[in-house]
């Protein structure tokens, strides 16, 4: 077996188990120690590292400013910390685009993994919910809602990327846990992507178009309507948009006070918890957090970053996020790019580990072909 193929099938088993992320070893991740393992066997077997000169600079610059903010952060370990899971995440991503630049085949084997290892999670976790009783998916091992909701969503993407067999009965698998996720923000881009799919990106009309028109469209709205509402939102809150969102509109304003004192450089890498700790007695009435006393997380990726590194950061973060997207060849993958993009407003930083992970897959599982992107078997 040569050095490529090693690499190659653990890389693969690595994004096989991207959906049972929350499985924790001496407290973190399995994915920081699997990760880990992956980059020092790329380095020991002498592989060949592809950097993107751009993408390097811009994230140094997003590292640096976070490793600043160890100097005025009044929670040293906590920023320490986070900036250590930040410099693991870009090196990981750096190791994965460079296997895929020179290795990959096109990827399809990695996204054949990504797509099994959800469907093999989906199952895993109706089997927890039915044990535990819950009435919502959370996911494997209590994972992210909106996170597992995001990983279904681009499973389905790559099942009609892939043209895999049975593909109907997959989408149906993954369209189904969407909805019990019980996910608003997941529920609503299903609605949006399978409406771009499959009357926006392709305009003819056949039947099948028009029977998920008239059936499938339907059903689908009312079933968003009707597992949005049983979500149980313990609030007080007369604010119909705090009722909307779960309380994270209240979330979105305390982020926003963090940063009245620090707005451009911010409070310190990862603060957001601790902070919240700050605000509880002025925001926490009426949410689903105040008896906790905090909040858990911010549950916006980008209101967190802005807490941590201010709107110097912030900036430094779209250019890196718009670096990645004028990478991505095809079109339809553009879409979903943005659509994570949005949904990150509903996803905290960490459990964005989907998105270190993915958007290189997103990016090279087609490199160099740009015509036939989605032709089966490459």
């Amino acid at each position: 077996m040569t050095y490529e193929n090693i690499i190659k099938k653990f890389l693969v088993f690595l994004v096989f188990l991207i959906p049972f992320d929350m499985f924790q070893i001496f407290g973190y991740s399995y994915i920081y120690f699997m990760g880990v393992i992956f980059i020092i066997v790329f380095i020991s077997l002498n592989l060949k590292l592809y950097i993107d000169r751009k993408i390097i600079n811009i994230l140094s610059l997003y590292f640096l400013l976070n490793m600043v903010s160890l100097i005025y952060s009044d929670y040293f370990k906590v920023s320490l910390i986070h900036n250590i899971k930040l410099l693991f995440f870009m090196f990981f991503m750096i190791f994965i685009t460079s296997y895929l630049k020179k290795y990959g085949d096109n990827g399809v084997q990695i996204l054949k993994s990504f797509v099994y290892g959800v469907l093999f999670a989906v199952v895993f976790s109706f089997i927890e919910q039915f044990i535990s009783g819950t009435g919502r998916l959370y996911g494997p091992l209590k994972m992210d809602p909106n996170a597992f909701g995001l990983m279904c969503l681009f499973a389905i993407h790559f099942v009609y990327k892939l043209q895999l067999k049975h593909k109907y009965f997959l989408i149906g698998v993954f369209i189904l846990a969407i909805l019990f996720t019980l996910s608003r923000t997941a529920l609503g881009f299903l609605v949006l992507y399978l409406l771009y799919k499959n009357f926006i990106l392709n305009k003819k009309i056949n039947l099948k178009k028009l029977l998920f028109l008239a059936l499938g469209l339907p059903i689908l709205i009312v079933s968003v309507i009707y597992f949005s509402s049983q979500r149980n939102i313990n609030t007080n809150s007369s604010s119909i948009i705090s009722e909307l969102t779960s309380g994270r509109s209240i979330l979105f304003l305390m982020g926003l006070q963090m940063t009245y004192n620090n707005p451009i450089l911010g409070n310190g890498a990862g603060v957001f918890i601790e902070e919240s700790k700050k605000l509880r007695n002025e925001f926490s009435q009426g949410t689903s957090w105040g008896d906790h006393g905090i909040a858990g997380a911010a549950h916006n990726t980008y209101i967190e970053i802005l807490v941590g590194v201010g709107i110097v950061g912030l900036v430094v973060y779209f250019i890196f996020l718009k670096m990645l997207y004028k990478r991505i060849i095809n079109k339809e993958d553009k879409i979903l790019f943005l659509f994570l993009l949005l949904m990150l407003f509903t996803l905290s930083e960490e459990f964005n580990r989907i998105f270190w992970l993915i958007v290189p897959i997103l990016i090279y599982s087609h490199k160099g072909d740009k015509k036939s992107v989605y032709i089966k078997n490459n």
